[in-house]
This record gives structure tokens, C-alpha cells and sequence, in this order.
């Protein structure tokens, strides 16, 4: 008689296809177990943890299902808990909360501290806290008591909502109220909150408390403070935290490793970035792209484009592919260097050797240095190249093209580009408009100036100083004295309303207005803005003074022009 595989062995081998991520073939045995014996509660738990860990959560939830309808095996808390934390993962949290409500409902099985947890977390990355704390409220009336990876999740989740207050708070919280003690992924979560929001010194201090406490700190825990402090340029400290972490016995990975690589490099401080990269490479941990990048970036932006060739070189020699970003940093440095021709070929190399498509980004870079060149025509024809390969050109492309024109004196052609960009429904920038607006006051065209400013306002844009200034001096030189002094008294309104220096009225649109005033023989006005400018600490240049002093003495105003000259003196003009 032949021997049949029983119900163990059957869910053994599934499991076995199961762990091996063989998923097709654990379905199929599924399948056929189904024609010589009747699953149980475990196998179907096997499958349906397969299926959640392939992502196939709502097939997991058909299994649910089926054994929810049948006679034999119905889900029981592991079940529900493993499809309930698949659709979390999956970021489903509206199934994953209504399945929970099924599991009670229809089925009667309480959730336990692991069902609610994965809803709890799932919640938190989902940036949905106040859910997150509701649910939290739930387990405590259930009767069930949260545990160290509930705490975890909330403290990580107000940190990632960059409500760090919120998550210390908590972890005062649990550290007067729970037996629990943090651990080293609470500590690291909080250390990243104060990284993120810019409160370094608290990070540092919590990594005292942590240490204190006999929790160690492990690579994560350093490349969080060591990432927020490059962020900050205080590369010292970060190096001498780094020293501290190898001292310590905590082995830094690549991800430490390119934060010091990048941070150093963002300082302008390359030569020692390479040596690092070189350490990297003796200490068993070899640099990935992303390093690559970092360091190649820090060569282009410093115009060492040779270096950055070499270096794109020797990652082919180290099997490590280059990707979109390393094609763009060196298509940026060829750019920036007018090394046009390199950068077109470097460019078609990246679309046919390497197979990537280049994006919005690189194709802007390329259409900039061209527009720079004042090669406008080939900049027009990437920007339909970009069109033909359903890349969608954004305000940034454009506005590189509109202003290499208006800086080449072509504004009838810029205008025709910012009316086009506009019927591609591609929103003007601020900066787009003042570049128009700019080559149409140096033009001395001042109507179509303005009415450029009242087309800002249609396209939902409020003008910066640096507008209101350009069509200041433009109005000023054209003696239009009238309009120039609305324009300056707008301005001073939008500073009073605002603390920020960025609206603080530029001495070059005092400097403008003074000397439109009195070409217009308007010195009293002029002297007022004077003393206005004068008021800020600030006194006006040499060129102004002659222009008040020349209008005083063609109103034959001697004495005040003396007076004034006397003034000039004493500040050293």
C-alpha cells in the first residue's frame, strides 16, 4: 500500500518553498495537497505568511477569507494578525484597520500586543499620529498593556513627524511609568529627531544620557548625528565623533562612510573626502555608487573635471555601476566648465551604453550650459528631445533658455519661449519673470515691463525685492519718477510687514531712486530718501552724493551743497 505524505509533512515542504521566497511552487504544492488531504490551521498560516511576505497581502486576505467560509479550519489570532500587519506594511492602513474591526466583530478573536503594534507602526510611517495614539488608547481600555516595540514606534513616529517634543515627552513618560528600559533603536530614533530638526546640541547630549544609561550606541545611532552634523558644517565635531565611534570598537558602513564622504565634499574639502574614500576601500567596506557620487559631485562643483572623469573611470574597475545621478553630476561639471561637446557625448553614452534614461534634471543642466553658450538653437532642440522621450520640461528648463536670451539681448525671442511655456501649462517661476522683466528695463521698454508684473500676479506669483528693485531702476532711468516712487513705497510697506532680511528694501533701489529723483530736479525728495537710507546705518554711495550735490548746485543751493560735501568727507567718500 502506498504511503501518503500527512498534513506535517505536506506544511513542510510549503514553508520549506515559502522560506526559500519560491512562492509559485509553495502555491502549487498548496494545490495539490488539496487532492489527498485537508489543510490545517498551520498550513494555511504558512501560506498566508508567504503571500504577505511576496506583498501579495489582499491574495493573503482571499485565503482569509476562504477559511473563514468553509467548515474545517477557521483564521485564529495569527492569521488576522500576520494579513493585518501585511496590509501595514504595504501601507494599507484603512484595510488593515477595518480588517482589525472584522477580526473582533465577525470572528470574535481579541487583538494581542503584536496585532495592535503593527497597526500602531503601520500608522506612525504613515505619518498618521493622532490614529496612531487613538489606537494606543484602544489596547490600554482592552486590557492590553503596550510593549517595548509600541513605545518604539510612537517615539520614531513623532520624530519623523518632526514633533520631537512630543516623543521626548513620551519617553519621560515611559521612563517614570514602565519597567520597560529604552533600547538602542528608541535612543537612535530620538537622536535623528533632534538631528532633523536642526537641535544638535540636544542630540548629542541624548547620546550622553544613552551612554550613560549602559546603552550602546551602534552604526545607525553615529551615522544619524554624524549625518545631521555635516548637514550643519560642523565637520570637526563630526570627525571627531567618527574618531570616538572607531575607538569605540563600532565598525562605521558605507552609509557612515559616504555622510563624512558627502559632508566633506559639501565643504569643499575633496582632497580629504578622496582619503576617506581610500580608507574605505583598505577597511573592507568598498564604496558603493552613492559614495562614488558624493565625491564626484565635489570634484565637478570644484571644477576639477579631470579628477571626476578618472574617478567615473575607476568605478567600472570596481564593478560598481554608475547610475542616473553619476551621469548627471559629470554632465553638470562638463556644463559648468563650457565643455559642451563632452557633455553631448556623455550624455548619448548614458542613453545607448548605459541604458538610462536621462530625467528633468539632466536635461535642464544641458539645456542651461547651452543657453549659457548662447547656442540657443541646440538648446531648443533638447527641450524638444526631452518632449520626444516623454520628458516632461519643467519651469527650471525653461527658465535657463528665457534667461541666456534676455542676457543675449533676444527678448522678443524670450518672450515667445515664456508664452509657450505658458501654454504648455508649465507655471513661471519668480525668477522667470524677472529675467524678462529685467531685459525689457535695460531696453528702456517699460510698458511691457510692467504689464509683465501684472501677469505675475495673474500666474498667482508675488513679487520679490529683487522685481520691484529691477523695475525701480528702470523707471528711475527713464525719468518716469512718479511710478518709481509707488513702486519704492510698495516696497517699503512689504518690508514693514515682514521680519525676514530677504525684504528689507536693497540699497541699490535706494541708490536708483536717489538718482532719478535728482535728474528730475526733485532734490528734496531725493535728500529725504537720503536720510531715510541713513536711518538704517547705511550711507549712500559716492556716485549718489555727487548726483545730490550737482542737483543742489544747478538749484543754486550753495550752501547745502557744502554742507553736504563737508558730510561726504567726514564718512570717508
Amino acid at each position: 500500500m502506498e504511503c501518503q505524505p500527512t498534513v506535517v509533512t505536506w506544511t513542510i515542504i510549503i514553508d520549506g518553498f515559502c522560506k526559500a521566497n519560491q512562492l509559485k511552487q509553495a502555491l502549487a504544492c498548496f494545490e495539490k495537497m488539496r487532492e489527498f488531504v485537508a489543510p490545517n490551521e498551520r498550513t494555511y498560516n504558512v501560506v498566508v505568511n508567504g503571500l504577505c511576505k511576496a506583498r501579495l497581502t489582499s491574495k493573503a486576505y482571499e485565503v482569509l477569507k476562504e477559511m473563514r467560509d468553509g467548515k474545517s479550519v477557521a483564521p485564529d489570532l495569527v492569521t488576522y494578525s500576520t494579513v493585518i500587519n501585511g496590509f501595514c506594511k504595504q501601507g494599507e492602513m484603512d484595510r488593515a484597520c477595518e480588517i482589525l474591526r472584522e477580526m473582533v466583530t465577525r470572528d470574535g478573536i481579541a487583538p494581542d500586543v503584536v496585532t495592535y503594534t503593527s497597526v500602531v507602526d503601520g500608522l506612525c510611517r504613515d505619518g498618521k499620529m493622532d490614529r496612531a495614539c487613538e489606537m494606543v488608547r484602544e489596547m490600554k481600555l482592552k486590557g492590553v498593556e503596550p510593549d517595548k516595540f509600541t513605545f518604539s514606534a510612537l517615539i520614531t513616529g513623532w520624530c519623523n513627524a518632526r514633533k520631537v517634543d512630543e516623543a521626548l515627552k513620551l519617553y519621560k513618560e515611559i521612563l517614570t511609568s514602565s519597567s520597560w528600559k529604552p533600547d538602542v533603536v528608541t535612543y537612535t530614533a530620538l537622536i535623528d529627531g533632534f538631528c532633523k530638526s536642526g537641535n544638535l546640541e540636544k542630540a548629542m547630549k541624548m547620546l550622553g544620557v544613552m551612554e550613560g544609561r549602559k546603552c550602546v550606541p551602534n552604526v545607525v545611532t553615529y551615522s544619524s548625528l554624524l549625518h545631521g552634523l555635516c548637514k550643519a558644517g560642523d565637520l570637526d565635531q563630526a570627525l571627531d565623533l567618527f574618531r570616538r565611534m572607531t575607538s569605540k570598537g563600532c565598525v562605521p558602513n558605507v552609509v557612515t562612510y559616504t555622510t563624512l564622504i558627502h559632508g566633506l565634499c559639501a565643504a569643499h574639502k575633496v582632497d580629504a573626502a578622496r582619503l576617506l574614500m581610500d580608507e574605505m576601500t583598505a577597511t573592507c567596506c568598498p564604496p558603493d555608487t552613492v559614495s562614488y557620487n558624493a565625491l564626484l559631485d565635489g570634484y565637478c562643483r570644484l571644477g576639477r573635471i579631470e579628477e571626476a572623469k578618472q574617478l567615473f573611470k575607476e568605478m567600472a574597475t570596481k564593478s560598481c555601476l554608475p547610475d542616473r545621478i553619476t551621469y548627471t553630476c559629470l554632465v553638470r561639471g562638463f556644463c559648468n566648465a563650457s565643455r559642451l561637446e563632452e557633455a553631448r557625448f556623455l550624455l548619448e553614452n548614458m542613453k545607448t551604453a548605459a541604458g538610462i534614461d536621462p530625467d528633468v534634471v539632466t536635461y535642464s543642466i544641458v539645456v542651461a550650459g547651452y543657453s549659457r553658450a548662447k547656442r540657443f538653437v541646440e538648446a531648443a532642440e533638447f527641450i524638444q528631445e526631452m518632449i520626444a522621450r516623454n520628458v516632461a520640461p519643467n519651469a527650471v528648463t525653461y527658465s535657463s533658455l528665457i534667461d541666456g536670451l534676455c542676457k543675449a539681448g533676444r527678448v522678443d525671442h524670450a518672450m515667445e519661449v515664456l508664452k509657450n511655456m505658458v501654454n504648455k501649462r508649465v507655471e513661471p517661476s519668480v525668477g522667470t519673470f524677472n529675467s524678462v522683466i529685467g531685459a525689457l528695463c535695460r531696453l528702456g521698454d517699460m510698458d511691457e515691463a510692467w504689464k509683465l508684473l501684472v501677469a505675475m500676479a495673474a500666474h498667482g506669483l508675488e513679487p520679490g525685492m529683487v522685481t520691484y528693485t529691477t523695475l525701480l531702476e528702470g523707471f528711475s532711468r527713464t525719468g518716469r519718477m512718479e511710478i518709481a516712487y509707488e513702486l519704492f513705497e510698495v516696497m517699503r510697506k512689504k518690508a514693514k510687514k515682514s521680519s525676514s532680511a530677504a525684504n528689507l528694501v536693497p540699497e541699490q533701489a535706494f541708490s536708483a531712486l536717489i538718482r532719478g529723483l535728482c535728474k528730475a530736479r526733485e532734490i528734496d525728495k531725493a535728500m529725504a530718501v537720503v536720510e531715510e537710507l541713513r536711518s538704517r546705518e547705511c550711507e549712500p554711495a559716492e556716485e549718489d552724493c555727487l548726483a545730490i550735490v550737482d542737483g543742489l548746485l544747478r538749484a543754486g543751493r550753495t550752501e547745502e551743497a557744502g554742507k553736504l560735501i563737508n558730510s561726504i568727507s567726514k564718512v570717508g567718500l
